[in-house]
């Protein structure tokens, strides 16, 4: 089975090189029929083989005009058949010679078209060829030949030249195509090779990731602890600032008052003794509030817990 393949990749292109090897083939061999025709005088009508290479030259030159290939391909098939056809009718006990020739369109045909097409094709070239059977038993039962060697060798020549075009033509399409999918097998190697590479890099690029999500996983999780840490601190600090604005405007402020009260009442005061009495309550108070302060900044530096309660009991921390 021939398939056709293109190496751009576009559907037609392998059939449409076949078709055209095909065509140039056989314009040559029947414009080099016709010249043997001219000097042997084949069975073939010499206006006949005048025409026959512009059965093949019409299609060529359509085909690179761009009409469809599978028009032309159906009308040379048709074509071959009919004037296989108009032999048969003009020379009708040439039929042992004609029949071998009729032979060869199903070659023909599978150099050139799809191997479903060729199924049908050669189907009714096979009908063809009985109908043309029954039509010569019926019309010449039997009759005597005439054998001319120089015309047998002719068309012994011209059978093989067709012949060998035509195994040719499927030899260039098969070499093309083994060439075409070696490189192909050539580019998938390549690509095959770069999704291996790609997805090796992928898998490193995935483990590195998934580590560097564990890392930010553990960081993450320590930082929730940290914020809890630090939260706590916080508060305990803004209860240790709660507690000391009110130790300040309280517990500190009574004995601040109680000396400013002091001092003010030492320089009203002009009796000695009572001065003295004065300076002894001073004294006193200047002692209270020193403790104190001592009490407060004990606290702060080792972090306790400012108290205020045992601050007035005069409790340590």
């Amino acid at each position: 089975m021939i398939i056709f393949t293109d190496s751009d990749g576009i559907k037609g292109v392998g059939r449409k090189t076949a078709f055209q090897y095909y065509l140039i083939a056989l314009t040559g061999i029947f414009i080099i029929f016709f010249f043997l025709d001219l000097t042997i005088d084949l069975i073939t009508p010499l206006w006949l083989s005048a025409i026959m290479p512009f059965f093949f030259i019409i299609p060529l030159i359509l085909l690179r005009k761009g009409v469809n290939l599978s028009y032309l391909i159906t009308a040379n098939i048709l074509e071959l058949m009919l004037v296989f056809q108009l032999l048969l009718v003009l020379n009708p006990r040439h039929f042992y010679i004609l029949i071998y020739w009729i032979g060869l369109i199903p070659l023909l045909i599978m150099s050139m078209v799809k191997p479903k097409a060729s199924k049908v094709w050669g189907a009714l070239v096979l009908l063809f060829i009985a109908a043309n059977g029954i039509y010569i038993l019926l019309k010449f039962p039997s009759y005597e030949l005439t054998l001319y060697p120089k015309k047998y060798l002719a068309a012994g020549f011209v059978f093989w030249l067709i012949t060998y075009s035509i195994l040719y033509i499927i030899n260039l399409i098969q070499e093309r195509n083994r060439k075409i999918l070696t490189y192909k097998n050539s580019e998938l190697s390549k690509l095959k090779l770069e999704i291996e590479n790609k997805s090796e890099e992928l898998y490193f690029q995935n483990k590195k990731i998934n580590e560097i999500n564990e890392q930010l996983k553990s960081v993450n999780e320590n930082l929730e602890v940290r914020i809890a840490d630090r939260t706590h601190d916080l508060e305990i600090r803004n209860i240790q600032l709660t507690e000391y604005a009110f130790i300040n405007s309280h517990l500190l402020r009574a004995p601040v008052a109680r000396i400013i009260g002091l001092i003010d009442l030492f320089d009203r005061t002009k009796a000695e003794s009572k001065r003295n009495e004065i300076l002894d309550h001073l004294k006193k108070s200047g002692t209270d509030l020193d403790e104190l302060v001592s009490k407060i900044n004990m606290a702060l530096e080792e972090e306790a817990k400012l108290d205020r309660e045992r601050l007035l009991r005069g409790g340590k921390f």
